[in-house]
């Protein structure tokens, strides 16, 4: 499963944008403003990412 933009998603509205990344460890969305640790959020992605493929297949990702 590829971690692209893993870390410049935002876990709440799917915005990505590199500028979502304000430094190596903090994430703040342009669009909807939530802002937590970077990693963090490329943690939550990453996990969500799984959950969609064990219910839905690995068809579920490729469709994004």
């Amino acid at each position: 499963m590829p971690a692209h933009h893993t870390s410049q998603t935002c876990p709440v509205c799917q915005h990505i944008s590199a500028e979502n990344r304000k430094t190596q460890a903090r994430f703040e969305c342009v669009e909807c403003g939530f802002s937590e640790n970077a990693d963090l959020v490329g943690a939550i992605n990453i996990k969500a990412r799984g959950h969609r493929v064990l219910a839905c297949g690995e068809s579920a990702l490729a469709a994004r």
